[in-house]
């Protein structure tokens, strides 16, 4: 089976304004106006996210309900992605990558976003991949709403699992036949010639 080293995760399509769900990469993708960068330090975001009241002030009731909606899913992206970083460890690879998309208050509201998180076996060690594939399972399914591509990361997680758990079964149960035959070798006595007396009598049995 052709295992990759990293997979995304990531949360489910956003369904509020202006956005539409890619047909191809299965990926959040925003419509225009958006700005995919790489995270950004808080300090830096904070600067971009202030928004003025008088701003706010000029919003109309619909910009004020795609408003409301950018917020939420903001929020829940961050938390989404949060969920699998903690829960990963150190199998999850290069951070959070995040989608933006400037809002009518003018700040950035994330919409979507993503992780790499390392599936492959440890080389040589089954009991290492299955504790691994344990550790990406529950980091794949640890936001409380895991979209349908964190599943698939986790049954995939479960079957690697699976096969090392196999593995392991099969080297306990070589490693006790051959213990069980260095015992009874342990146990055979060495063959030697008995020397018959005239009157000796022996006890013969079918």
């Amino acid at each position: 089976m052709e295992i990759q080293t990293a997979i995304h995760i990531q949360p489910e399509s956003y369904t509020g304004p202006r956005i539409q769900k890619g047909e191809t990469s299965g990926r959040t993708q925003p419509a225009a106006p958006v700005a995919l960068r790489p995270e950004i330090s808080p300090d830096k975001e904070e600067k971009e996210n202030t928004g003025s009241s008088t701003t706010l002030a000029r919003l109309t009731p619909a910009q004020m309900r795609m408003l409301s909606e950018l917020k939420s899913r903001d929020q829940e992206v961050r938390a989404h992605e949060q969920a699998h970083v903690a829960a990963g460890g150190g199998h999850v690879s290069g951070g959070i990558r995040y989608d933006y998309q400037k809002g009518p208050d003018g700040r950035m509201y994330a919409i979507g976003g993503e992780v790499s998180i390392d599936v492959s076996p440890v080389p040589g060690d089954p009991e290492a991949t299955a504790r691994k594939m344990e550790q990406v399972r529950r980091a794949a399914l640890a936001p409380m709403d895991p979209s349908p591509q964190d599943r698939n990361v986790a049954t995939r997680a479960t079957m690697i699992r699976s096969d090392a758990l196999q593995e392991i079964a099969l080297m306990q149960m070589e490693e006790r036949q051959n213990q069980a035959v260095k015992e009874g070798k342990a146990e055979e006595k060495p063959y030697g010639h008995t020397e018959i007396h005239p009157g000796s009598f022996f006890s013969i049995q079918a």
